[in-house]
C-alpha cells in the first residue's frame, strides 16, 4: 500500500502596493512524475481575489500553476534557494510521519479488537 505524506511550505515576500498577486515557489515533499521526492511547485499567491459569487476573499491563498515536480527538475535558482529550507522541511515531515504512524497503529489496534 502506498502511504505518502504530502507537505508544502509557503513563504512569500511581496510588495502589496505594487502587486497583489505574487508568484513564487513552494518547497515540499510530494508524489511527482518521478515518484515521491522533495519537490517544488510554481504558485501564485492571492489576496483580495473574488470568488465565483463575486465576494472578496479576505484571507490569503496559494494556488499552484502546475503540479509538483522533483526539486532536481526545477530551475537552478530555485534549487539553490531550496537549500536553506531543506532542514526545516525534514523536521516538519518527521513530525507528520510520526502522527501518521501513530494513527495507523491505533487503527490496527482497533481492527484487532473487533
Amino acid at each position: 500500500m502506498d502511504r505518502g505524506v504530502t507537505h508544502f511550505m509557503s513563504e512569500y515576500e511581496c510588495d502589496k502596493e505594487i502587486n497583489e498577486h505574487c508568484h513564487g515557489w513552494d518547497l515540499g515533499y510530494a508524489k511527482t512524475d518521478d515518484g515521491w521526492s522533495i519537490a517544488v511547485r510554481h504558485v501564485r499567491y492571492l489576496e483580495g481575489e473574488e470568488d465565483t459569487y463575486g465576494n472578496t476573499i479576505q484571507e490569503e491563498r496559494v494556488r499552484p500553476y502546475e503540479g509538483a515536480r522533483s526539486v532536481l527538475r526545477a530551475p537552478r535558482e530555485v534549487r539553490i534557494a531550496c537549500i536553506e529550507e531543506i532542514e526545516t522541511l525534514i523536521e516538519v515531515m518527521k513530525g507528520k510521519a510520526a502522527l501518521s504512524i501513530s494513527s495507523i497503529q491505533k487503527a490496527r489496534k482497533l481492527a484487532e479488537e473487533l
